[in-house]
């Protein structure tokens, strides 16, 4: 890999953090159900993705046609998976404070580079074990800053909790078969396309099964629908699809660490949140984990 090579790939690095951060921020000002607000971030999205390589790459919907069933399956599997991560997380915000289930479901590099290790065979250094551990200690420190100690434990609470772990588990399986995926594809349409679809139909049946109705959506909802599709869902999820074909997934993963730093920058800059000496101390230690294991060759 050329410098720069690895100067693009830092700046993707980069816009996945931002785009991230502000996903909790956004869910958290809609009200519909989890299915509803999750259909709707991917249909958006799809329908702007959709567009763009039809007018760019009109031959994708070939090259996806002819995709071996093996990649094709993967690649729906990926996207119920994702949309089970979308599914339980949203859900849990609505249980649960931001901070708590943010930081719960952000331990999936945990998950992911267990997952790579028995799945993949992608065994991670001891400069990558390392930057998970601290990453994931770092955000709990930023959860714990933000006033865990006075949460009152209830049966919300407690459901929320289970809820974004699962979610951070279903987003580790998501990761995973990313990876196996885009090393073996070189084009990211082909990819996330049948990916998506896979997502925003899963979260259809989902809303089906929950009976909600998909189509009554609050007006006011909309640009924040819109907001989660461009942010979060291109710039986030999208780039982390593309930056999968290059790192590890263990590696890849572990950018998702900063996201409650983002959120915790972006909630100071737009909301005047302050962050309290120990949540600072826990940032620190998530970018010095992150840091650590971005020096990683491969």
């Amino acid at each position: 890999m050329t410098s720069l090579e690895k100067i693009k790939l830092i700046i993707i690095g980069i816009v996945i953090v931002i785009s991230v951060s502000s996903a909790s921020l956004f869910v958290k000002l809609t009200s519909s159900a989890p299915s509803v607000v999750g259909f709707w971030r991917l249909f958006i999205t799809l329908l702007i993705l959709g567009s763009y390589y039809n007018f760019k790459e009109p031959e994708i919907w070939k090259e996806i046609y002819r995709l071996s069933k093996k990649i094709l399956y993967l690649s729906f599997l990926s996207g119920f998976f994702l949309a089970l991560h979308f599914y339980t997380w949203i859900w849990s915000l609505r249980l649960t404070p931001v901070y708590v289930g943010t930081t719960l479901v952000d331990l999936y590099p945990l998950f992911a580079t267990l997952m790579a290790i028995f799945f993949l065979n992608e065994y991670p250094s001891k400069k990558v074990v390392l930057g998970v551990f601290l990453g994931i200690f770092g955000i709990i420190l930023i959860g714990a800053s933000q006033g865990i100690n006075e949460i009152e434990i209830s049966r919300d609470m407690i459901i929320g909790s289970l809820l974004a772990i699962f979610g951070g588990f279903s987003a580790g399986v998501y990761v995973v078969i990313g990876r196996y995926v885009r090393t073996r594809i070189d084009s990211l349409a082909i990819y996330v396309i049948p990916v998506y679809v896979s997502t925003t139909l899963t979260l259809l049946f989902l809303s089906y099964i929950d009976q909600q109705n998909i189509l009554m959506i609050r007006y006011e909802e909309i640009p924040w629908l819109i907001l989660l599709a461009v942010g979060p869902m291109i710039g986030g999820h999208t780039m982390l699809n593309y930056i999968l074909r290059f790192v590890k997934a263990s590696i890849a993963s572990l950018l998702i660490i900063l996201e409650p730093v983002g959120a915790a920058i972006l909630a100071f800059i737009f909301l005047g949140e302050k962050v309290p000496l120990i949540g600072v101390f826990g940032m620190i230690m998530a970018v010095s984990g992150v840091m650590i294991a971005s020096l990683e060759r491969e």
